[in-house]
């Protein structure tokens, strides 16, 4: 597993006033990678070379009746051949490796989707996340 852990560095949630509600609501999630870069952190058996991947997760409504974003740092610890490439994909075209950042973008959506949803609770605001809701027949209700 070579994401060894997640920071969240900064939450923002707004929930915006006197906004008219007029037909269907959409909801868009916006995922980031801001920065890519190699650090060495203190480890049991020395000092450790990781990548450090800041991200920002933002949710769009739209009619604007708030906004959500949540910015924070994965750390990923692989062979320094994967690291390596991971890095240089990104220093060429900023993008993440296809086959490599899978799990990233995969903790990166899990983790800030959870923040995101619980912030979205507090405000009042609809979820991230659209929840399907079963009737007793088993049919999505509409």
């Amino acid at each position: 597993m070579p994401v060894i852990g997640i920071r969240m560095d900064k939450l923002e949630a707004e929930r915006k006033e006197n906004v008219k509600l007029e037909g269907q609501m959409r909801i868009s999630p916006n995922p980031r990678i801001l920065q890519m870069q190699e650090v060495q952190i203190p480890g049991p058996t020395g000092k450790a070379n990781i990548l450090e991947i800041q991200f920002e997760y933002a949710v769009n409504y739209d009619p604007p009746v708030g906004d959500i974003k949540v910015t924070g740092t994965i750390m990923f610890q692989e062979a320094e051949n994967v690291r390596k490439q991971l890095l240089d994909t990104w220093k060429e075209n900023r993008q993440i490796h296809p086959e490599m950042g899978k799990e990233i973008i995969y903790r990166m959506t899990h983790h800030a989707f959870l923040v995101m949803m619980n912030l979205a609770r507090e405000l009042n605001l609809p979820s991230p996340l659209p929840i399907r809701i079963q009737t007793q027949e088993g049919q999505p209700a509409t």
